[in-house]
Formats: structure tokens, sequence, C-alpha cells
């Protein structure tokens, strides 16, 4: 089954979703694979309310020696969109490709 995150292409800017910070994120890729993190699914959720960006995220492999260099590269890509004045990162702790018990 493939996700299908929100876009500027198939959502309007102001769309609850933010497809804009979507995009943006979608310009980030893992720097061992070069594959989108939002195509990876390494975004859990994203919601944006009054300039403060809220993204809950997670891992490949949670310990991973380059997730403080990966998080300020989420974080730049998406204060470049005029939707953000201030970007949060949560981690969600559940690596990608696990279930939740």
């Amino acid at each position: 089954m493939t996700t299908v995150y929100p876009s500027l292409d198939t959502h309007a800017s102001n769309d609850s979703t933010c497809p804009a910070l979507w995009d943006a994120l979608r310009e980030v890729t893992d720097p061992e694979i070069p594959i989108s993190v939002v195509d990876m699914g390494l975004i859990v959720a994203m919601a944006e309310q009054s300039g403060i960006v809220d993204i809950k995220l997670t891992f490949t492999a949670m310990g991973c020696p380059a997730m403080d260099f990966i998080m300020m590269i989420y974080a730049r890509a998406c204060c470049k969109s005029q939707a953000c004045e201030r970007c949060a990162l949560k981690l969600c702790g559940i690596p990608c490709g696990r279930k939740q018990d």
C-alpha cells in the first residue's frame, strides 16, 4: 500500500494538511539512501498553528549517529516555508517499519 502525502500539486496552499511543509520536507533525503524522508515514511505527523510547526518523526534506526544532523536538516527545510516561524521536532521512538505493540 502506498501512502500519499499532501502536496501543493494536490492541495491548496492554505489547506490544513500543510502541503507546502510536506513539499519542503520532501526535499530532505536520507544521508545513506538518496530517498526522500517523506517517501520513506519517517515523518509520522505534522501540524501547523500560528507559525509553529510540530513534526513527529522517526528514524530507520533509533540511535543513528546522524540523528542530530538529520533533525537540523528537517528544521532548516521546514523553516524555509513561509508558514513556519518555529519548528518543533518530536521523536516518536518507533523505528520505521516496526509496529507498535
